[in-house]
């Protein structure tokens, strides 16, 4: 009983903690950010925006397409004496959302990211205003990389849907949609690469959850990366880590069709580019798979050895 109630006196104490760390934030948010004035929308929409990757810049998930996630001095601009004097400037709130897992991008003083909800937004780096907001059709969790085209900037990502998309950098108007896979569990979570012209996005699956389904004929994704042309959205090609298309096997208890072999899929795995000694853009790989299985030898990709810097997105 004594432990029981010291249970729950701990978790009503978190949540007060939690609450009030929670209040603090939203006090502190509306004192110091100019983004709630006109309902927290930018009074300006079109904010300059002439070559912003020459300035300080975190683009996509690792910076550049090599997936180093490393801030030189001159990018960072921060230095380590700074960081104790680091205070809150504003917060924003993701409506009708539970969670937040998208990395944000900063790219020419504005903040991209997106939401569960499947909101992308820009928004004001040093204010919080909001510039755009654009609705894919699922959720977005991949962090969203910024790339030059010929007549402005765009911004890529994918959606829950196995959608990638390019929207206009400083309008957000759409440019193009490309579905990358029909299959009914493929996901896009982890960030596209862009390098020159040529956009490589990861595609992975929720098939793990549909396949406690005993219902459900488990499993038939592949991972696979995929080439898009950044310019229009038109597949070049795509390649999968398992060569062959799911066979049929056995079936399990209540009588259902079991299909194999499947998986290797890219999570929040994010393609990055390797040395270009002779290579060619098919040459794209991740830092690690789902699994770690050997590659079968029809396999276009080549696997790269994990590399140990930062969290996996």
């Amino acid at each position: 009983m004594i432990a029981c109630c010291g249970r729950l006196a701990g978790a009503i104490l978190g949540i007060s903690f939690a609450f009030q760390v929670a209040c603090s934030i939203e006090a502190a948010a509306q004192e110091t950010g100019a983004g709630s004035l006109n309902g927290g929308v930018c009074a300006s929409s079109s904010a300059a925006f002439d070559d912003p990757l020459s300035k300080p810049h975190w683009n996509g998930w690792g910076v550049d397409p090599s997936q180093t996630r490393f801030q030189s001095s001159d990018m960072a601009r921060l230095a380590e004496s700074d960081l104790p004097r680091l205070k809150l400037k504003w917060a924003f709130g993701f409506r009708g959302a539970t969670r937040s897992v998208a990395q944000p991008t900063i790219v020419g003083g504005r903040l991209f990211v997106g939401s569960q909800r499947g909101k992308v937004y820009s928004l004001d780096a040093k204010s919080g205003c909001t510039y755009w907001e654009f609705g894919a059709i699922k959720g977005v969790r991949s962090a969203i990389v910024i790339g030059q085209r010929s007549d402005g900037w765009a911004a890529y990502f994918g959606d829950a849907g196995a959608s990638m998309y390019s929207v206009d950098a400083l309008t957000g108007k759409e440019l193009w949609r490309t579905k990358v896979d029909d299959h009914p569990a493929a996901v896009i979570t982890g960030s596209p690469t862009l390098v020159g012209t040529t956009l490589f996005v990861p595609v992975s699956s929720y098939e793990e959850v549909t396949g406690a389904n005993k219902s459900y004929s488990c499993c038939t994704f592949r991972g696979s990366v995929v080439a898009l042309d950044a310019s229009t959205g038109k597949l070049l090609w795509k390649a999968f880590t398992i060569a062959d298309e799911a066979k049929s096997g056995a079936t399990n208890a209540v009588g259902v069709q079991l299909m194999g072999r499947r998986g290797r899929q890219f999570g929040r795995r994010r393609p990055l580019m390797q040395p270009p000694k002779g290579s060619t853009p098919r040459q794209a790989t991740t830092t690690r798979t789902h699994r770690r299985r050997p590659q079968t030898p029809s396999s276009p990709l080549t696997p790269a050895r994990a590399s140990g810097r930062g969290p996996a997105r």
